[in-house]
């Protein structure tokens, strides 16, 4: 009776609500974490992680014991052995890498069915009770957190299980462990030792073996030529080379000979590392040839009792004769693989001609990875009628093939909101049957250097926030995309985080536009996505004002250096671009001519002024020349500042006459209408303008110079009316200026925009 009084008064404290569960007071532990005797590598690595950032908010080293303190008020029980307590979650997680946090009074758990779940649990609770994110992986400033002598658990009940099991993002070389730790702490689970460092190797995370198709027969090159694919042109087969090749798909019992070789590979794979494999990525390779032989292109003979006729041998013009043939050689390989290695499963990438549905059903026990590359568009999702073709009606067609349908996607950094594509796609996934199941993986850089397509680190400093985002839609695509990117505004940006959501209200309105029309894919450019996201829409300046004022605003100074490093790429955006960016200035007027005017500090400074050169080479630059351009609605201003000239060889005009400049002198050039024009002049003030090189021509333009102690200025005044020009009207005039810089009575030197000479280029100009 007694017993049952104890059992009921403990099972009324844990009913009743309770306060915080505290870890740190006053920048004092007060708590302490508990792992069982026999931890988990993961459960381990997670729990000194979150104990390291805790004491990172606080100042205190929270002790991680095994054996519990009677005197600690508050206990986090970490791992899947104290999740015994709670058997409902644990079958509720089994055969997934979910987690549940849970609490008892004073005492917390974390745990998973697995310790890959209890290290994503572990980051869940630091995550829901701190001001933490982990933005982006630089080593840095990627993390962003506050300050305070206070710890408290008051969220500490909760489950979350992922949609899909296999998600992974493949970072490019070179190995980097803070991406690695990144894509750790925000649930990727696959194992990449590209990213990662070897101490992730002992974690509880999938183990990929990964090849391409030929790879299995490669130990027949010799004794068996024939099993390789033939190439007329070359008469010869070609084998296996730097891991791709390509086979002869109809050598009679090749698919089980070629399933035997897989196994091998596999179980040497395991015997190398001492870990099971958990499944099998086959992939074409980087390679569209196929085997050119008379019986790889003859008829093939369908299981419907259908034939269907090679079109071309060329793969790119007939992939479906391709793809057709290479699943009907896998899914007769599958025959023998379900006798060899039947607990591992298969998942092939439909990529490049593989791309194409096939004429026959997958094989019911074969994954399909689908690479909608390299003519997709990141921009609009795959089932959307504005998507380029073929690639709507491919995706459509797998998904009524396989149940088990995944996605190799490419997510390298762009400016744009592209997890709206994302979460689209793989919500049409999840109407698969077996989708649980499905691969779900997409190449992005390492948060380093310059290294792949994805332009490393400067691909992070405009598309973090998409990628962060990416990694919460393979949980779970069901979730709100708008609320998971204000999630991250907020928790990264800190104080400047209403100028930041105004500035992804501003491109996420662009883009989701239906007269935008910009393409994005892995190899479209940066900038090139940013025009037609940003320069192309007339947002650039309000897009400008808004980074400029978050980063004025920002207080944390890794949510600044985010900022300043977001805002210093576009502006090199819009410098590449060699715009004249000819501002809107309405109180110019009166003052346009004045040297120390503060209006001059508003237009863009257009200074990448380098050597000529001819060749192939990049010019130096040459920073000392600087071209602004404005207007007040009547009159072009442009504004130079030209240093480098010693005063003693300034070349003074004391006649008015027109004629071309002597010394020292810019040329500032206009093409428009078929027309080109010309406007030259020196420091000492001689000027001349000209119209297909007619000095007759006058356009009334004004001039004024003076000399500095660096060198000299000239400010020139154009009416707008002589070039048709109106304030926000397109406009196809361009530009180009160049400058002969004399050195000293003898020697001279010649800069010019960009570095080239006249007529190689010239370069748009925008009035606003």
């Amino acid at each position: 009776m007694k017993l049952k009084l104890l059992i009921f008064g403990i099972a009324a404290i844990w009913a009743c609500p309770v306060g915080a569960a505290s870890l740190v007071t006053a920048r004092v532990a007060v708590g302490e974490f508990v792992l069982p005797p026999n931890t988990a590598a993961a459960e381990a690595y997670a729990t000194k992680d979150v104990r390291d950032w805790i004491q990172k908010i606080t100042g205190a080293e929270v002790p991680i014991v095994t054996e519990p303190n009677a005197s600690t008020a508050t206990k986090v029980f970490v791992g899947t052995a104290f999740g015994k307590a709670f058997p409902t979650d644990l079958e509720t997680l089994r055969g997934n890498d979910g987690f549940a946090v849970r609490r008892k009074g004073n005492n917390v758990y974390v745990f998973g069915s697995r310790p890959r779940g209890t290290l994503y649990g572990m980051y869940a609770l630091l995550e829901r009770n701190s001001d933490l994110i982990f933005a982006r992986p630089h080593e840095d400033f990627g993390t962003v957190h506050g300050q305070s002598p206070d710890f408290e658990l008051t969220d500490t009940d909760f489950i979350d299980i992922p949609v899909f099991l296999n998600r992974r993002f493949g970072p490019n070389w070179p190995a980097h462990r803070a991406t690695g730790e990144w894509l750790l702490r925000n649930r990727d689970n696959t194992r990449d030792v590209r990213a990662n460092y070897d101490g992730f190797l002992n974690l509880d995370l999938i183990e990929p073996y990964g090849t391409n198709f030929a790879v299995p027969i490669a130990s027949h090159q010799e004794l068996h030529p024939e099993y390789f694919g033939y190439d007329p042109i070359k008469k010869s087969r070609r084998f296996v080379k730097h891991g791709e090749g390509t086979m002869c798909l109809s050598v009679p019992g090749l698919p089980a000979i070629w399933a035997e070789g897989l196994a091998e590979d596999i179980a040497k794979h395991e015997a190398r590392f001492g870990r099971k494999v958990d499944h099998v990525r086959l992939g074409p390779g980087d390679n569209w040839f196929c085997c050119q032989c008379d019986r790889c292109t003859a008829p093939l003979a369908l299981p419907d009792g259908t034939q269907l006729e090679c079109q071309d041998p060329d793969s790119i013009k007939d992939p479906l004769f391709r793809s057709t043939q290479i699943m009907m050689f896998i899914n007769e390989a599958m025959e023998t693989w379900q006798k060899v290695r039947p607990e591992v499963p298969i998942h092939v990438l439909a990529y490049i001609h593989f791309a194409e549905p096939p004429r026959v059903t997958p094989h019911p026990d074969l994954g399909i990875w689908f690479a909608p590359y390299p003519t997709s568009n990141l921009h609009y999702p795959l089932l959307d009628a504005r998507q380029p073709k073929p690639w709507g009606r491919r995706f459509e067609k797998w998904l009524t093939m396989t149940d088990r349908l995944g996605f190799y996607e490419y997510f390298e950094s762009k400016p744009s909101p592209q997890a709206f594509y994302a979460a689209a796609n793989l919500r049409a996934v999840m109407e698969r049957p077996d989708h649980s199941n499905s691969l779900i993986y997409a190449e992005i850089s390492n948060d380093f250097g310059t290294d792949g397509i994805g332009n490393g680190q400067f691909g992070w400093d405009v598309g973090q926030m998409n990628l962060w985002v990416h990694t919460r839609l393979f949980w779970d695509p069901t979730q709100d995309v708008d609320s998971l990117y204000h999630y991250y505004i907020q928790r990264t940006y800190r104080e400047a985080a209403p100028q930041m959501l105004a500035y992804y209200d501003l491109i996420k309105t662009s883009w989701l536009a239906p007269d935008n029309d910009t393409f994005s894919s892995c190899h479209a450019s940066i900038a090139g996505v940013y025009q037609g996201l940003i320069v192309d829409r007339g947002l650039e300046k309000e897009c400008m004002r808004l980074l400029s004022e978050a980063e004025g605003a920002a207080q944390h100074p890794h949510s600044k250096t985010m900022i300043r490093r977001m805002r210093e790429q576009y502006e090199g955006f819009g410098k590449d671009m060699a715009r004249l960016m000819i501002a809107n200035i309405p109180e110019m007027r009166g003052e346009a001519d004045d040297f120390d005017s503060l209006q001059w500090e508003k237009p863009w400074v257009n200074d990448d002024f380098k050597l000529v050169t001819r060749d192939s080479d990049e010019p130096k630059a040459f920073s000392s020349t600087k071209l602004q351009a404005a207007h007040d609605g009547d009159s072009l201003f442009l504004r130079f500042r030209l240093e480098d000239l010693p005063p003693q060889v300034v070349a003074r005009s004391g006649d008015k006459a027109e004629s071309w400049p002597k010394g020292d002198h810019v040329e500032f050039w206009l093409f428009g209408g078929g027309a080109r024009y010309v406007f030259a002049f020196n420091a000492g003030g001689s000027q001349y303008d000209a119209k297909d090189l007619d000095r007759s021509w006058d356009s009334n333009w004004e001039l004024k110079v003076r000399q500095t102690s660096v060198g000299w200025e000239a400010i020139a005044s154009i009416p707008l009316s002589t070039f048709q020009l109106g304030a926000g009207q397109p406009t196809d005039l361009r530009w180009f200026c160049t400058r002969e810089i004399q050195l000293s009575e003898q020697e001279t030197t010649e800069v010019s925009y960009q570095g080239k000479p006249l007529y190689y280029r010239n370069f748009p100009i925008v009035v606003e």
